[in-house]
């Protein structure tokens, strides 16, 4: 069989070499599974309002999420959103705030 058929494992990819793999560098490139590619996917860097969860690592992308008292859901993905200090009046909050979502109230 050709060396072509042959791809490259998860934090690694294809060499210019036939045949071989380079190792993605830690921290800078990754890639999440076998492949053909001829360059690592470059490492996310977390936005100014944004903290790491979990670092980058050849085989997984940098996690990042909004920092404390801020959130991002499925309407702000662009860039995080000041969480709600209080609900409005004759509700409760049921829900405090998490980096994916607002406080959450409920009609007493």
């Amino acid at each position: 069989h050709s060396p072509l058929g042959e791809l490259c494992p998860p934090g690694s990819h294809r060499s210019e070499r036939p045949g071989a793999c380079n190792r993605c560098t830690e921290g800078v490139g990754y890639t999440n599974a076998s492949n053909n590619l001829f360059a690592c996917l470059p490492c996310t860097a977390c936005k100014s309002d944004e903290e790491e969860r979990s670092p980058c690592t050849t085989t997984r992308n940098t996690a990042c999420q909004c920092k404390p008292g801020t959130f991002r859901n499925d309407n702000s993905a662009e860039m995080c959103r000041k969480c709600s200090t209080g609900c409005p009046r004759g509700m409760v909050k049921v829900k405090d705030c998490t980096p994916w979502s607002d406080i959450e109230c409920v009609h007493k």
